[in-house]
């Protein structure tokens, strides 16, 4: 079991590093907010002359937009399948026991109705 360490309203449990999403989201949401403000200001470097912003047009923002989210679906899909799995392997570790008892009470049968038949043949 997993200890934690009380606190007003679990706040103690946003600093903590092992174990926590938020540093891991962290670096990649920073990363890409460099990514993204380097293209912008080399995008505004190259095209002074010119108003036109792509990177605003809807379908720039549409294809950025649908990657993001088959990545999002992606992920989900693969968490929901090791979830499944898990699930599946549990049931079959249920059944194994089942029939590893059921095969012990038929055992036990045997040697009973053996043991009464050879009590009564004596």
């Amino acid at each position: 079991m997993i200890d934690y360490f009380k606190g007003v309203y679990g706040i103690n449990l946003l600093f903590r590093v092992h174990g926590s999403a938020l540093y891991k989201g962290s670096l990649v949401g920073v990363l890409s907010v460099l990514v993204y403000l380097g293209i912008v200001l080399r995008w505004n470097e190259q095209t002074r002359s010119e108003s036109i912003e792509d990177l605003k047009h809807p379908y720039g923002v549409g294809v950025l937009v649908s990657s993001v989210t088959f990545l999002i679906i992606f992920r989900a899909n693969y968490g929901y399948q090791r979830y499944w799995e898990a699930c599946v392997s549990i049931v079959f570790i249920i059944i194994r026991i089942c029939v590893d008892g059921a095969r012990f009470l038929l055992l036990h049968l045997y040697v009973v109705q053996c043991a009464f038949f050879i009590i009564h043949l004596i």
